[in-house]
């Protein structure tokens, strides 16, 4: 049932493991007792035994992962332009294998004049590239088009069009399954969909964040992070529908600044970090002056009913706020 390595297992394992692996599996089979491994290793017969046997040594595609045989995708691929695209074309028509391998067919610089043939085709005069692909069609129908036998088959063409990459990548197979991301500079788009960093920020706002409070309240990135946020009342609420329950997260947040100027934000959202940021914003852009008395207090004792709540006000005299954290030490 267990029988030792042999030669070509231990050649084998040495030419796969470096030295301190292969010290690491010369003490694990020192370790293991080869009939205590036997005693335990009987099919098991209770309830919680495996449905199936395996070895593992193979892979089952309905319960197995599926193996990766590629590697991973290239980060730095783009999308092809479109000089990079009809050159691609014209490789993947060259190399057919169902017909006759020319390897002699002509492209588009081809039929420029030499100063040219460094250039891609976006800067060519426009005579010159008219006169480039009358002359490659003529080329390409006297030569090509004519002999349809060793032109590609309809499986070919499909095949070109469903497996053959799009991205300057060599045409090489990945793991990934998912399109690759766009780029950050998209041509032709760039700053429509993304706001522009402002320099004056100083690198402290670069996802954008404050953009548009700083363009409500008139207060740079700098004085809107130097605001006192004081959080509270956060609770996990529910909306009964006819689907159930939906939660969400509520949040209150108090700003100020320290120098007379307070304000009050909610938000509720089904992720607690944008209900707080939410909540942040709104309580910074509804900041409003208190008048107060000698720049310390507010000047008499006020009181309001909001709902059922009863809120009253108190002025203080100096030192009161000293007091009550030494009476409450």
């Amino acid at each position: 049932m267990f029988p030792a390595r042999t030669a070509e297992d231990v050649a084998e394992f040495r030419a796969r493991y470096n030295v301190e692996q292969m010290r690491a599996i010369e003490a694990g089979d020192e370790a293991v007792d080869t009939q205590e491994l036997a005693n335990s290793g009987r099919l098991r017969l209770d309830t919680y035994a495996m449905p199936y046997l395996d070895d593992f040594s193979t892979i089952q595609p309905i319960i197995d992962k599926r193996a990766k045989r590629a590697p991973p995708p290239d980060p730095n691929a783009r999308f092809m332009s479109l000089d990079e695209f009809t050159m691609d074309l014209i490789d993947w028509a060259d190399k057919l294998r169902n017909g006759k391998v020319t390897n002699t067919l002509k492209k588009l610089n081809d039929f420029v004049a030499a100063q040219h043939k460094g250039q891609p085709e976006s800067q060519w005069p426009e005579e010159v590239k008219a006169k480039a692909w009358a002359d490659y069609e003529t080329y390409m129908k006297e030569l090509v088009i004519e002999d349809s036998d060793n032109g590609p088959t309809d499986a070919d063409i499909l095949s070109y069009v469903l497996e053959r990459s799009s991205m300057t990548d060599g045409n090489r197979p990945s793991n990934s399954e998912m399109a690759p991301g766009l780029p950050s500079q998209v041509p032709g788009v760039a700053g429509r969909y993304k706001a522009a960093i402002d320099p004056e920020d100083d690198g402290l706002d670069d996802e954008g964040v404050y953009q548009t409070l700083k363009a409500r309240t008139g207060m740079s990135v700098r004085e809107i992070l130097s605001i006192t946020i004081y959080r509270f009342k956060p609770r996990w609420v529910a909306n009964q529908t006819r689907l159930g329950k939906i939660r969400s997260y509520s949040v209150t947040c108090v700003a100020g600044n320290r120098n007379g100027w307070i304000g009050l934000g909610q938000a509720k959202s089904t992720e607690p970090s944008v209900a707080n940021q939410q909540a942040m914003l709104e309580a910074i852009q509804n900041m409003r002056p208190i008048r107060r008395y000698e720049d310390r207090t507010i000047y008499g004792n006020v009181e309001s009913k909001i709902s059922g709540t009863i809120v009253r006000l108190f002025s203080r005299p100096p030192g009161m706020l000293l007091y009550s954290w030494i009476r409450d030490c």
